[in-house]
């Protein structure tokens, strides 16, 4: 049996599954700020979080709370479950594609 992974982004390989989420959600969010032209500081201000707050989320080591979340969301006028379902096909990208390939051998 040959075991064979195919992944754009190796640091992914080794991330539970919390901190895949969390690293997702912090990439939609700090894409979707700059979509919107918001630089980190002016966004965590209009949106009443605090930079480092924010700047944490964004990069993956912190968990928004629910509150914070709506006001993401609020901020960047849309709605919190397109913020989630956004992170969750990031997260699709993210998670390394496992192809398993049975090799027969006539040796056996």
């Amino acid at each position: 049996m040959l075991l064979s992974m195919d992944t754009r982004d190796k640091t992914s390989l080794h991330l539970t599954d919390s901190q895949l989420v969390k690293r997702a959600f912090g990439e939609v969010v700090s894409a979707r700020r700059n979509d919107e032209g918001f630089k980190q500081r002016t966004f965590s201000r209009v949106a009443g979080i605090s930079n480092s707050h924010m700047r944490g989320i964004e990069s993956g080591e912190v968990s928004p709370t629910l509150v914070t979340l709506f006001k993401i969301a609020a901020t960047l006028d849309i709605e919190p479950e397109q913020l989630v379902g956004d992170a969750r096909l990031r997260m699709e990208e993210l998670r390394p594609q496992i192809e398993v390939e049975y090799l027969e051998n006539d040796d056996q």
